[in-house]
């Protein structure tokens, strides 16, 4: 049906031999054509792509803009926004969130490995959050023991924190819905009072460029640089 439509398609097509048969022809002419399949899985692939751009857009405006219209605004000592409402507060990171570190017990020891009931947070997981979007961390992969927590440098964090990796999978965050532990693979921030959870995560979201700037030509970087731009 392609072919009677589409007879521009069907090209000259020679062996070594001479020229091919006119069923030959239609058949070599159809590898050539576009597979519908494809077409569809492409434009879904670039429709799903231009809504996580808006979404993007959407959320860094909330989160350097606001919400509401024709606000005041005054310049910013964030490097990467250039202005923010003239009634925020800014500052580094550190003035509204604690952070904290995550460890891996030791897998020597099977104790710290048995009996588990503490939700462990690692790279295996990371899957979750790569496609921000989901807010809150799921199930975990592995989980780990009261005494592997307590013989390691890993700590049982509080519902409301916010993951953010920091190693190989690097940028991405989620919220932990209730308290838990991670692997050193990332950088948890507690919020304080003056700070939702929700919030901190879309502006880690909203950094997503800013972050892939400041780690480009390494795999794994520390988040020093990083964290200074926050």
């Amino acid at each position: 049906q392609w072919l009677d439509h589409s007879p521009e398609l069907v090209v000259d097509q020679r062996s070594c031999h001479g020229e091919t048969s006119p069923s030959r022809r239609s058949h070599s002419a159809c590898q050539h054509l576009p597979c519908p399949h494809k077409v569809r899985a492409s434009k879904k692939q670039l429709l799903i792509e231009r809504l996580q751009e808006e979404r993007l857009a959407v959320v860094t405006q909330a989160v350097t803009k606001g919400i509401a219209a024709n606000v005041l605004l005054r310049a910013s000592c964030v490097p990467w926004v250039n202005r923010i409402p003239a009634h925020w507060d800014s500052g580094n990171i550190r003035r509204f969130a604690a952070m904290k570190t995550g460890h891996t017990p030791s897998r020597a020891e099977p104790e710290y490995w048995e009996g588990c009931d503490i939700p462990w947070f690692t790279l295996a997981d990371v899957w979750q959050i790569r496609d921000e979007s989901i807010t809150y961390l799921g199930d975990t992969k592995e989980k780990i023991s009261g005494l592997g927590l307590a013989n390691s440098a890993a700590e049982l964090l509080p519902a409301g924190t916010v993951v953010l990796s920091r190693t190989a999978s690097v940028g991405y965050s989620g919220v932990m819905p209730v308290a838990m532990a991670t692997s050193q693979d990332f950088w948890n921030w507690v919020p304080g009072e003056r700070l939702v959870s929700e919030y901190l995560l879309l502006q880690f979201r909203a950094m997503r460029q800013e972050f892939e700037r400041l780690t480009m030509g390494s795999l794994i970087k520390p988040y020093t640089r990083v964290m200074q731009q926050v």
